[in-house]
């Protein structure tokens, strides 16, 4: 917020293991955030968890990408004029059948989830067969 001069800021950094999750993983989250400038809490941290589905035409070269929200988490954040870190665990669901019918058609039986994540924190999860990654 800012009045009349400099702005107070949050600073939440997000560090995570690794960059690559499989289906059934615990994915530790690290928060260290820093509000000790700013005199409002940092009311919840949310984690959302995307399934990205990118599947190509085999005649055509199109792709087309369908993107479902799998999973969100809730936590409390940091009150006002504090400093903390907290680690947070996130499963990662199993593969589950709830694309819709065309994007599952599109999907070869063989496909093989990976789980990434993107430098804004974002998970996407690609499903390809022996296709590069997008």
């Amino acid at each position: 917020m800012k009045i009349f001069g400099k702005a107070a800021e949050s600073v939440c950094k997000v560090k995570f293991t690794k960059n690559q999750y499989m289906p059934g993983e615990l994915v530790d989250i690290g928060i260290d955030c820093d509000n000790s400038k700013v005199k409002k809490d940092v009311k919840s941290y949310k984690f959302k968890l995307f399934r990205e589905l990118r599947c190509r035409e085999a005649t055509s070269g199109h792709y087309d990408t369908f993107t479902t929200l799998l999973k969100t988490v809730k936590e409390k954040g940091c009150g006002a004029g504090k400093k903390e870190q907290k680690t947070f665990q996130f499963l990662i669901p199993e593969l589950s059948k709830d694309c819709s019918e065309e994007a599952s058609e599109a999907v070869p039986r063989s496909s093989v989830a990976v789980m990434n994540v993107d430098k804004r924190g974002k998970g996407l999860t690609y499903f390809n067969d022996d296709d590069e990654e997008p």
